[in-house]
């Protein structure tokens, strides 16, 4: 968009989730920048389950194993098949109602073109699952979702095999998403409007709660990368994150 057009039709131009990379061109447009999170990635060939500091992940994994659930990965998923996951993705998702901006949402037909990582248990029912997304030399998780009555430590057990997927596919990297407002605010000499903005953010009904979020990536070591709101520098930081608050946790319309 122009910034002419943004002028005669009264658009605020943001840029959500900028990687480094942009920040220059974006720089030199008049833009702005508060961080947002950090989006996690899994280096394939370095990840192993060895060692002391794997202990406790090894062995959630060896007893999924011993217990019998398997796991596989379905590349062009039958639309039977997505249709029989809405109702694992319900009892995930309970009161809480779907968003439709930044996060994936279940959608039968959408998710027929996404392969699907199943985690089955010992009578072979589906417990959890999750959808990818494929880049050149990366797959990137996208929903996350088991029933209500799977066992703890499901859906960690199934990224594993999606690594494991991964390596076997000649993939690089694995991505576990952002973990918004990673080491936003939280410094002694942070400014003010950070400070303020990790509250709002923080405070906002989101599915996956932040702070659980980030715990939960870290378990995989992943290597960490910066993301960014770009706004324009005449705009005050607080009312541009408030309407990008708004925004994404806009509930989906059905």
């Amino acid at each position: 968009m122009s910034t002419t057009q943004g002028t005669v039709y009264g658009y605020i131009p943001l840029f959500y989730q900028v990687t480094p990379d942009w920040m220059p061109r974006l720089h030199d447009a008049g833009f702005t920048f508060f961080k947002l999170g950090e989006e996690a990635t899994v280096d394939v060939a370095t990840f192993s389950l060895t060692g002391k500091k794997r202990a406790n992940m090894r062995s959630l994994h060896n007893q999924f194993t011993k217990r019998g659930y398997m796991a596989d990965i379905v590349m062009n998923p039958s639309f039977e098949l997505t249709a029989s996951l809405r109702g694992i993705s319900e009892d995930w998702l309970g009161n809480r109602s779907e968003k439709g901006f930044s996060l994936g949402f279940f959608n039968e037909q959408a998710l027929s073109h996404y392969p699907v990582a199943l985690l089955r248990d010992e009578t072979g029912q589906v417990v959890a699952f999750i959808t990818l997304l494929r880049g050149s030399d990366t797959v990137s998780i996208d929903l996350m979702r088991s029933h209500g009555d799977a066992l703890p430590g499901s859906i960690e057990v199934l990224i594993l095999h999606v690594i494991e997927w991964a390596r076997d596919n000649d993939y690089a990297h694995v991505g576990l998403g952002m973990a918004p407002l990673a080491s936003v605010g939280e410094h002694t000499f942070a400014y003010w409007p950070e400070r303020i903005a990790a509250d709002i953010f923080e405070n906002i009904s989101y599915i996956y709660p932040f702070s659980g979020l980030r715990q939960f990536k870290r378990k995989f070591t992943p290597t960490w990368e910066a993301r960014y709101l770009a706004i324009r520098k005449r705009r005050k930081l607080l009312p541009s994150l408030l309407r990008t608050a708004r925004l994404i946790s806009r509930k989906r319309e059905s």
